[in-house]
């Protein structure tokens, strides 16, 4: 019995009552007929349906906006007709309510239900319950079937033209002074840079380098068959407002599948430390990507300003991208200081701005939409 049920019938046996000794006529046709509805309710609603249903999820990882469905099968296990039917399923604190056409007795049929597929996240879809209700809502009855099953609903990913600076394979190391730090081949000799290895260092440059300050010579070796390529998000909350963090991850997602193209090592990681590492043996795969962005949210903890302090310390490699909100002018310097780690740097703004980039080793792309930093990329890459 529902809440109105309970009323309805505390009305009903009220009125009744109060007529009956008072003598009020009226009043005892109320509570009559309230309590009428209260066992027609009753009845209708008593039994259970004898029906079966099975649910599959077609598909389970969904990229955002594309199409996924509850398949229901369903099964009248009775003789006898079934009666029309809502079925609801619980999904991200929503409920999905669907509507079963009458089956005839040991009739089977197929039902599809559209999943919501507009938000990206990791949803647990509750089991299927059917639900029958009286036509006064005074009862409902419920069974439930299956159990709860996952959907993800992955970041879109747009059609970013590949990144036009992959690797190639040189016998006497690459032409850049900024090329990916490794131990395959000597490159030059270079100033120390902080986190470069000690056992780098080369005393003889160092010696005849030093006068009254002592100057740290190392070499530098590079790989000149491997890239590495280091997608950056930022996840600080103050940084976007009403949906540009959608926007930011969705981004992320493409640039990372751009990147895959050239193979090699790839590294997706947040301003809070978060990161997946894709091997270059598997690194034409981004489901591990696309499932870590699933899940990716907005936090309070660590700055892109730290993330790109740590970057300036690390090894570097071919190609840095970075997607973030509106920058500021710090961030912008920093960012193009970043080019003598990395062969090149990518920023991606999220903003409804145009950002200044006074820095011509820096590439900058920004847009308020995916669509537009799409377009802006492109032309990027075609540069």
């Amino acid at each position: 019995m529902t809440v109105v049920g309970r009323g309805v019938a505390a009305i009903s046996l009220a009125a009744g009552a109060a007529g009956f000794f008072l003598h009020w006529r009226s009043l005892l046709i109320v509570g009559i007929a309230g309590l009428l509805a209260v066992a027609y309710g009753f009845m209708t609603t008593r039994s259970s349906q004898s029906i079966e249903v099975q649910r599959s999820l077609h598909p389970k990882k969904v990229t955002k906006g594309s199409a996924s469905i509850a398949l229901l099968s369903m099964k009248n296990t009775a003789v006898a007709s079934s009666v029309r039917i809502h079925v609801v399923q619980a999904l991200g604190g929503d409920e999905l309510v669907a509507t079963l056409p009458p089956l005839l007795g040991k009739q089977s049929a197929v039902k599809s239900v559209p999943l919501p597929t507009t938000r990206r996240g990791h949803f647990i879809v509750g089991p299927v319950t059917i639900r029958r209700g009286d036509i006064f809502g005074l009862f409902r009855r419920e069974q439930t079937f299956g159990a709860s099953e996952e959907l993800w609903v992955q970041p879109a990913v747009a059609a970013f033209r590949p990144l036009s600076m992959g690797f190639q394979r040189d016998i006497e190391g690459p032409t850049s002074d900024r090329a990916p730090v490794g131990n395959m081949a000597f490159h030059r000799i270079r100033e120390y840079v902080p986190g470069d290895d000690p056992r780098l260092i080369h005393w003889k440059a160092t010696a005849r380098r030093s006068t009254d300050v002592l100057e740290l010579m190392v070499r530098h070796n590079v790989d000149t068959t491997q890239p590495a390529t280091v997608v950056l998000l930022d996840v600080a909350s103050e940084r976007f407002v009403d949906d540009q963090f959608e926007v930011a991850v969705d981004v992320a997602a493409s640039a990372t599948h751009a990147a895959l193209t050239i193979g090699g090592n790839l590294k997706i990681t947040t301003t809070a430390g978060d990161e997946v590492v894709l091997p270059a043996g598997v690194a034409r795969n981004d489901a591990p990507v696309l499932d870590f962005l699933t899940d990716v949210e907005t936090t309070t903890s660590g700055t892109l300003l730290e993330t790109m302090s740590e970057l300036a310390l690390s090894p570097g490699g071919t190609t840095l991208i970075m997607v973030t909100g509106h920058p500021t002018e710090d961030e912008v310097s920093r960012a193009a200081a970043l080019t003598k780690r990395f062969a090149r740097v990518l920023l991606v703004a999220v903003t409804d701005d145009e950002v200044a980039n006074p820095f011509p080793q820096l590439a900058m792309v920004f847009g308020s939409s995916l669509e537009d930093v799409t377009r802006q990329w492109n032309r990027e890459m075609v540069s």
